[in-house]
């Protein structure tokens, strides 16, 4: 099986860190690895590359990782913080001269049309980005091929981009993407997808994880999983005690023996704070092997 190289793009909570108007000793750290960007993160694999997640800092993101390629985007759901960048792909659209290739759920879909109407219909407006939306309408695994053969965009001012077909490239790459169903609320009604590439996990805004997905984790050997606060649990995202409990299941249930932290808010504390408390939590695993770890923005995990 391929390996894959995730990047952490951003592992900070909707808000981002540090908050506006915020001075706490969070926000006010000069340790790069507390200013967190919203969650979202990037696979390289077989010569591939794949983003998770276009939230409000996707422009950012790109920038810092000095990004000039991206085959696709996949969207874990609707919600703003990780869908309000997609703007900004007009420059791959620009520049690569080809469509963005997007996966996401149907109800992830039709929030788009209506977050950005100008990127849908016939009659778009000039400049819009040009999206091609896959729907990812089941929990099979699914593929995801290099965009290199798609056709060219043509630039024709005043009306915007035109199709040219053609078939000068025969790129046969592919990236196998098993989607992982859990849940952004504790009641179970609003459905959100994980991801599995190869080796590695990548989940976030989890607040319900259900029994009947433990069996696509099997044999990985690294998870990323949401945390946004110390204390009582949260309606919509694990707590930090839910994320340490659910880090010994992957465990013990998939094998798993890594687990990173992420989609952190400044209640969690520094890098520094966390990364002890979570220390005292890797000794008392009473016998388990995983090591829990709190992202940052710019980790790489592979």
């Amino acid at each position: 099986m391929s390996r894959a190289k995730l990047t952490i793009l951003g592992s900070g909570t909707s808000q981002g860190v540090p908050m506006i108007a915020c001075d706490c000793h969070v926000c006010s750290s000069d340790d790069p690895r507390d200013k967190r960007f919203r969650s979202a993160a990037m696979v390289e694999m077989d010569g591939m590359r794949i983003i998770i997640d276009a939230g409000p800092d996707f422009r950012s993101q790109m920038l810092r990782e000095k990004v000039r390629h991206i085959d696709a985007i996949l969207l874990t759901h609707n919600h703003r913080d990780h869908t309000g960048g997609l703007d900004d792909i007009r420059a791959f659209n620009y520049f690569e001269r080809k469509d963005m290739h997007i996966w996401c759920e149907p109800y992830v879909k039709k929030a788009l049309e209506l977050e950005y109407p100008y990127a849908f219909g016939e009659n778009k407006y000039p400049g819009a980005p040009e999206w091609k939306v896959h729907l990812i309408e089941n929990e099979d695994t699914f593929t995801i091929k290099t965009h290199n053969n798609g056709p060219l965009l043509v630039w024709e001012q005043g009306h915007g981009y035109t199709h040219c077909h053609t078939d000068e490239n025969k790129d046969e790459r592919s990236i196998e993407v098993t989607p992982i169903r859990v849940w952004h609320d504790k009641h179970r009604s609003y459905p959100i997808f994980g991801y599995r590439f190869g080796q590695i996990v990548y989940l976030t805004d989890v607040a319900e994880f259900p029994d009947s997905q433990w069996k696509k984790l099997e044999g990985a050997e690294a998870v990323t999983i949401n945390c946004v606060k110390i204390g009582a649990p949260h309606y919509s995202h694990f707590c930090l005690e839910e994320a340490v409990d659910f880090a010994k299941k992957a465990c013990d249930k998939a094998g798993i023996k890594r687990c990173y932290l992420t989609h952190l808010s400044h209640s969690m504390g520094t890098h520094e704070e966390l990364s002890a408390m979570v220390a005292q939590e890797n000794k008392s695993y009473s016998g388990l092997d995983i090591k829990i770890t709190p992202a940052f923005d710019g980790m790489v995990i592979e």
